[in-house]
């Protein structure tokens, strides 16, 4: 008679542990996506700041006059920095999802956001005529693109880490073999080259878009 009640409760037990592990199951599945996608975005933005940090390093000494090297520095951001043109948003929305799932973290991604957007739209124009103060400012756009980075990175470690600790290992061990592996730069000339040369194919791809009426 007991065994009669017992089995049909023991079913529902079972029942109810199975249904809530596959519930817990998809949930850590939607989670893993949203930092996968997080995740993404901070490794894009990353490796352009760090192609912007370059760039500029080896470029500044190329030209004579600040007012030039600043027309450089400003064309370089707009045509490839926060590329493609969706970057920007993706970003935002990414961390908005990522907010739900550790508040404490999204704020600060919120901090290192802001400082991305204030590089995009950085201008020092207005202070060409002022060699030295140009300077300073010039120099303390530097300080932020390195804290900048090194925020990148700190984001990206515990991004993957909270996605699984086997993406994380992925991605400290492709760091590390960027770094053993990393080429020595070309002749500074051959550089300047390059770069003139993306320009113009810029150049060249943005007037056709603007004949073909895109």
């Amino acid at each position: 008679m007991e065994n009669q009640y017992l089995w049909p409760l023991v079913g529902v037990a079972l029942g109810w542990l199975l249904n809530t592990l596959s519930t817990n199951e998809k949930i850590r599945f939607e989670n893993k996506k949203v930092s996968a996608r997080l995740l993404s975005k901070l490794i894009q933005i990353r490796s352009q700041v760090e192609i912007y940090r370059y760039t500029t390093t080896k470029m500044k000494s190329l030209f004579g006059k600040h007012t030039e090297y600043e027309e450089f520095r400003i064309g370089l951001i707009e045509r490839h920095f926060l590329k493609p043109d969706t970057l920007e948003h993706d970003l935002k929305s990414a961390i908005d999802e990522y907010s739900s799932l550790y508040p404490l973290t999204a704020s600060k991604l919120e901090s290192t956001y802001q400082s991305i957007i204030k590089l995009k739209t950085l201008n020092l124009k207005s202070v060409h005529k002022d060699s030295e103060t140009y300077k300073k400012l010039y120099r303390t756009t530097e300080i932020n693109a390195n804290s900048l980075d090194i925020a990148l990175l700190k984001h990206i470690n515990e991004c993957a880490f909270h996605h699984s600790v086997a993406t994380y290992l992925r991605v400290k061990f492709a760091r590390y073999i960027q770094k053993i592996q990393k080429s020595n730069p070309k002749e500074i000339d051959n550089f300047k080259g390059a770069i003139d040369d993306l320009n113009s194919v810029m150049d060249s791809f943005s007037n056709n878009q603007d004949k073909n009426g895109l």
